[in-house]
């Protein structure tokens, strides 16, 4: 039987289960720089680094929703519509 992923719904707890800004950069190949932008300015992350994270958020026991990559077609659950 497969364990269920846990969750992650922030690009900062995202960046906790890498265990950082640089552990990100090291799987996904970008600048430092760039990684801290992501976390610092942008909250999210760009689309070309979905299949790289995901794959290994899911060795890690997470997963993430889409709209972290801020891929065209997913959006945020707006509050309003979740109540």
């Amino acid at each position: 039987m497969k364990k269920k992923l846990s969750t992650l719904s922030t690009a900062t707890d995202v960046f906790e289960a890498f265990g950082g800004p640089h552990k990100v950069a090291e799987v996904t190949g970008a600048n430092i720089k760039a990684v801290r932008n992501w976390y610092g300015m942008f909250d999210a992350f760009p689309s070309n680094t979905y299949a790289i994270m995901i794959s290994e958020l899911n060795a890690r026991g997470y997963t993430a929703p889409e709209y972290l990559w801020k891929m065209r077609g997913y959006r945020k659950p707006s509050r309003r519509a979740a109540a």
